[in-house]
């Protein structure tokens, strides 16, 4: 599909002009530190075996943060495959870079989330922004349903993504102080949390936990600095900092006390 094209193009120019530094996937290292301490601490909050025992699949890892980070945190085992061979490559880099012996654990190769195969079911399965990139609802549906495939009958789906729900709760709180809002970029497609929950409930799945760990960190990013600089997002603020050293420090449940203002929303899914 030609949308789809699109938005291979737009992943393959950032693999290009990034590689293995961080922003090949993201234009903030403060968010990526928080999507995976929410990760990690989810996975220990509901996981079914002893961490070590864990096999993960990370769906559209990128550069490879996200499964190395879970991997040394943990010490478990965990595969992770992209549809752009360079970020693969990259990924395969910082692994070696990063940690050497993570060779015998971690494990990334090229696949496409839309269609993809495996040999032996995961206890985990989890996308982080990787999904939005799905063009057309009925995409996004259909492949939650085939991580739940690949999912244990006893293990969990986590689904890392952006909603339109507090996308919105964060612009207005932007509105309501002259800032403009802020529109979705061209290749992301946002969930709505009504229409993403009847989907899980129609083929026998169930949301049994979800955490907007991202809202005090987006309120901050995206209103309050635009509010010092003129209008502008600035990433490497030192607010930014400050407020993402805060949030690392927060035990849990303390991040659910500043509201849904953040578009990342992390949802924990069993079959039913």
């Amino acid at each position: 599909m030609e949308k789809l094209d699109d938005i291979k193009t737009h992943w393959q120019s950032w693999a290009d002009n990034f590689g293995d530094d961080l922003r090949a996937t993201t234009r903030s290292s403060n968010i990526k530190k928080l999507e995976i301490k929410s990760l990690i601490r989810m996975l220990k909050k509901h996981s079914n075996k002893p961490l070590s025992e864990l096999r993960v699949l990370e769906v559209g890892c990128g550069n490879g943060f996200n499964s190395i980070s879970i991997a040394k945190e943990l010490g478990c085992t965990v595969d992770g495959f992209d549809f752009i061979p360079e970020m693969v490559e990259s990924a395969i880099s910082n692994r070696d870079k990063i940690d050497n012996k993570l060779k015998d654990r971690v494990n990334f190769e090229v696949g496409n989330v839309l269609d993809f195969k495996v040999s032996d079911k995961y206890d985990v399965v989890f996308s982080c922004r990787c999904l939005i990139n799905l063009p057309e609802i009925n995409m996004q549906n259909d492949a939650i349903i085939e991580l739940s495939k690949a999912t244990k009958d006893d293990g969990i789906l986590l689904i890392l993504e952006n909603f339109n729900d507090s996308h919105k709760l964060q612009n207005d709180l932007r509105e309501s102080v002259g800032l403009t809002r802020r529109l979705v970029a061209d290749f992301n497609r946002f969930f709505d949390f009504n229409v993403f929950s009847k989907n899980i409930e129609d083929h026998k799945l169930r949301i049994i936990d979800e955490s907007n760990f991202s809202s005090l960190h987006d309120v901050m990013q995206y209103v309050l600095v635009p509010m010092m600089t003129g209008g502008e997002t600035d990433y490497s603020h030192k607010v930014m900092m400050e407020v993402t050293r805060l949030m690392l420090s927060f035990t849990e449940g303390q991040e659910e006390m500043f509201g849904s203002f953040g578009q990342n929303k992390l949802i924990v899914i069993k079959h039913a």
